[in-house]
């Protein structure tokens, strides 16, 4: 019984990393909980990984793994849906607005288990911190 239950546990592990997104969600600001990290005006690159996570290429620098405001949605397609009369964002679309870099310590010791799970599904080992955004909005190039 124990191995059908490990067996089971295992194969819910690979769905949910081989679709990290799907299977957690997006990653939003959630109530409650404090983003450290010093504000400041960004402009970027959607990028949507192997294994379905969304990401930031910051313009002239490096690619973060996202975390949106709470208004944000998951849309189809990996699409970030950032709420009624904004354009949906998606791979290779712009974007600026107001983020943070956040270390993904300071993610994992927060209130929500859900942290954990998507740090270690959607981040690249040696990475320290996500983009953690309070506003967001699509850039016409």
């Amino acid at each position: 019984m124990s191995r059908a239950r490990d067996l089971a546990v295992m194969v819910g592990l690979v769905a949910t990393l081989t679709s990290c997104e799907g299977g957690l969600g997006l990653p939003k600001q959630l109530s409650g909980e404090a983003y450290p990290g010093e504000r400041r005006e960004v402009t970027g690159t959607i990028e949507v990984d192997d294994f379905g996570c969304i990401r930031v290429r910051l313009d002239g620098g490096e690619s973060y793994w996202a975390v949106w405001p709470a208004s944000a949605n998951l849309g189809q397609d990996d699409y970030v849906n950032l709420g009624w009369f904004q354009a949906d964002l998606g791979v290779g679309d712009r974007l600026r607005g107001t983020a943070a870099l956040t270390p993904l310590a300071s993610l994992a010791q927060a209130g929500s288990g859900y942290w954990p799970h998507a740090i270690s599904g959607c981040t690249e080992l040696g990475e320290t911190d996500a983009i953690v955004f309070d506003r967001v909005e699509a850039v016409d190039d």
